[in-house]
């Protein structure tokens, strides 16, 4: 005489079952969905932050010519800075005539 015990009736067996698998569908497609939506905001900031730095990157023509301006300033001063330096150096005058000085 063969026996099969079971601690629950079929029954109950196939509705665990289906629940869980109807579980299981809701858990993806939720999943899924955010996934989804997380994606596309990322794609859209990642696009946003690159359109965004191209637009703000470039200057205007007066930031152009204002840092063109600067930099002229710039390379005369150290000119400027260089001559007076040989000057000193030199202690020579233009046309090297003596240097008269009163006490």
């Amino acid at each position: 005489m063969e026996s099969s015990y079971s601690l629950t009736e079929p029954k109950i067996r196939y509705f665990i079952s289906m629940t869980l698998k109807e579980c299981r569908q809701f858990k993806e497609r939720n999943m899924n969905f955010i996934f989804n939506i997380t994606m596309m905001l990322l794609f859209i900031a990642t696009i946003s932050g690159f359109l965004l730095y191209k637009y703000k990157g470039k200057l205007s023509y007066r930031e152009i010519m204002e840092k063109n301006r600067q930099k002229q300033e710039y390379i005369i001063s150290k000119l400027q800075q260089i001559a007076i330096e040989k000057n000193e150096e030199t202690h020579d005058t233009i046309t090297n005539l003596p240097t008269f000085e009163r006490y």
